[in-house]
């Protein structure tokens, strides 16, 4: 919201997220630490990492004290992730070597 000119951050006015449930057990530790702010009294966004994330890049102090902004390194490896599960569900993997950032896994 802008408010004079100014970036406001509002609260997500349709409440804290839902947090997406998966059969995996790993997986679903992974997810759940993503939407750990749910719950939280003052909650930015929807409680996820991600609301807290784009509050601090839009000008917001760090949420609890700590920045959810990642690394370009978490991000290319977060985004070539993805990239190796789609191409395996293709049938189209070629191993992780050719993923950037997941060489080395």
């Amino acid at each position: 919201m802008v408010l004079g000119g100014t970036g406001v951050l509002v609260h997500n006015s349709d409440g804290p997220a839902s947090i997406p449930q998966v059969d995996n057990q790993g997986l679903q530790s992974v997810v759940n630490n993503l939407y750990k702010g749910i719950g939280n009294e003052r909650l930015v966004g929807d409680g996820s990492a991600m609301a807290a994330a784009s509050a601090e890049v839009n000008g917001h102090a760090n949420v609890e004290g700590r920045s959810h902004v990642k690394s370009a390194k978490d991000i290319q490896v977060a985004k070539s992730l993805v990239s190796a599960i789609d191409d395996a569900l293709a049938g189209k993997y070629t191993g992780a070597s050719n993923y950037p950032g997941l060489g080395n896994c």
